[in-house]
């Protein structure tokens, strides 16, 4: 862990934590433990933190002693990173018990250790930022490293009040580190002024509706053509009659979260929508909860979100009195992970949610990876054709042209 001040175009870095003293390879470490894969699985423990209680947390401090300025160090005992076929030790088992072999039964004693390394995490983090704060009394915070798409503990700092403003890097993983390195080298070694606002990250390869026609015809797809009015009032009314729907649009996201170009989009209106993305299309653990994705001038209304949250990288509680509204997107915990969509940003998406809102009086859809378990978020027409031949879902909507199930199976 690193922290600093940036100022101008200069970083000046007030401390580091070094190897292996990490927050981050606790978590991993935790997360194989618990079943789940390395660098994969660990959005899967946050989720699973929710259903159960920190009742491990004593022994978590036992093997990572805190200081109160939130530095850490690690006892090696327990947890050797990179030794061996495995991240922790025969002592971590003795204190913990075995470790759950993958895709077995998951009992509440795992619930109770997830909860407790998230709730661990949190505390750990919250003592830096407080450090960090009374250090700098600077009231602007920014977050980068994968520890920090953990949405949940994001949250926590910023429910902490020490800060006006908190920036989550969109590709908050190590292969967002490019990103950082690109911005470095020009403001801090070439000089160049900052000017650049990261106010999307809708960055990466995108396809004309030519491009996507000839991809359709190419693979003998039926298919419908619409204009943008008449498409977004269709797929509305699709999503509100509770079908599942693949949404390929623009330029693909920067980042491991889908914010509306390259998503499957639900009705958040329906409890039973969860159960359908999983049985139909996603095929993931149960207990991991939907996204939504709201009108960022709405989002106060529906949850207890003090900012924004235009990447998808914060878990605010849903009001207790909206929650009949959108039970498809409330974790077991109260909280949703919440994507709000600004005045300026993806057109398309803010239409689309307007014209569902006309229908239902909801201006939120459910918005996860267009994607099945253990596949990557799809890049390409190609791609997008490919999972919605090998999924249920009901639509698939690329650029401008609508494809029904109905009239695409295979065979």
């Amino acid at each position: 862990m690193t922290y600093g001040r940036g100022k101008d175009r200069n970083i000046n870095i007030l401390k580091e934590i070094r190897y292996p003293n990490s927050l981050g390879l606790l978590y991993t470490a935790v997360t194989t433990y618990l079943g789940f894969a390395a660098h994969e699985g660990e959005g899967t423990v946050m989720a699973l933190a929710g259903c159960g209680k920190p009742r491990y947390l004593d022994k978590l401090r036992e093997i990572v002693k805190v200081n109160a300025d939130g530095s850490h160090i690690v006892d090696g005992r327990f947890l050797r990173f990179n030794k061996g076929s495995r991240m922790y030790s025969r002592k971590f088992l003795e204190m913990f018990g075995s470790d759950r072999q993958p895709e077995t039964k998951i009992d509440e004693r795992h619930c109770d250790i997830a909860a407790s390394l998230q709730t661990f995490t949190e505390e750990t983090l919250l003592a830096v930022t407080q450090h960090l704060y009374n250090e700098t009394k600077l009231d602007k915070l920014c977050l980068g490293g994968g520890l920090f798409l953990n949405c949940v503990a994001n949250n926590k700092i910023l429910e902490q009040g020490l800060f006006r403003d908190v920036f989550i890097q969109p590709a908050a993983g190590d292969a967002g580190g490019a990103l950082g390195v690109a911005a470095y080298i020009s403001n801090c070694i070439l000089g160049i002024p900052r000017n650049y606002v990261m106010r999307h990250a809708y960055l990466g390869t995108g396809y004309s509706d030519e491009q996507i026609k000839r991809v359709l015809l190419i693979h003998n797809m039926v298919f419908k053509e619409y204009a943008d009015e008449d498409l977004s009032r269709c797929v509305a009314k699709i999503v509100a009659d509770n079908k599942i729907v693949g949404w390929f649009q623009g330029r693909m996201e920067l980042g491991p979260r889908a914010l509306g170009n390259r998503s499957i989009l639900g009705n958040p209106c329906n409890p039973s929508m969860k159960d359908l993305l999983n049985s139909k299309v996603k095929k993931r653990e149960t207990f991991r909860p939907y996204a939504p994705v709201v009108l960022e001038e709405r989002a106060q209304e529906f949850f207890e979100l003090p900012g924004t949250s235009p990447f998808m990288l914060l878990a605010p509680r849903v009001r207790k009195e909206m929650e009949y509204a959108i039970p498809g997107v409330v974790h077991v915990d109260g909280t949703a992970r919440v994507q709000t969509l600004g005045k300026d940003t993806n057109q398309k998406l803010r239409q689309l949610i307007k014209d569902f809102e006309a229908i239902t009086g909801v201006p939120i859809i459910i918005n996860t990876s267009f994607n099945l378990r253990g596949e990557p978020i799809v890049c390409s027409p190609e791609n997008a054709i490919q999972c919605f031949r090998k999924s249920e879902m009901d639509y698939l909507v690329l650029g401008n042209f609508l494809l029904d199930k109905k009239d695409n199976q295979l065979g």
